[in-house]
């Protein structure tokens, strides 16, 4: 027979709770990928041997950069 709580709650209340948190995990996971995405539209991958800038532009590294949008973030 199967148990009618877990801890001090009832299955079903547990089985709630595991849906939820299941919820949980996976918009986590959808926003790390959405803020990579944004990283990597911020700061595209570069050919090799980087990016060079236009003559009196200053070019940001790409640490540089995603450090400016981590920190507002």
């Amino acid at each position: 027979m199967p148990t009618a709580t877990i801890g001090h709650i009832t299955r079903e209340l547990y089985e709630q709770i595991v849906a939820d948190d299941r919820e949980l995990v996976g918009q986590m996971q959808r926003i790390q990928f959405t803020i990579g995405d944004h990283a990597l539209e911020i700061e595209p991958m570069r050919p090799v041997g980087g990016a060079h800038p236009v003559p009196g532009e200053e070019l940001l590294s790409v640490e540089a950069s995603l450090q400016i949008y981590a920190g507002r973030v």
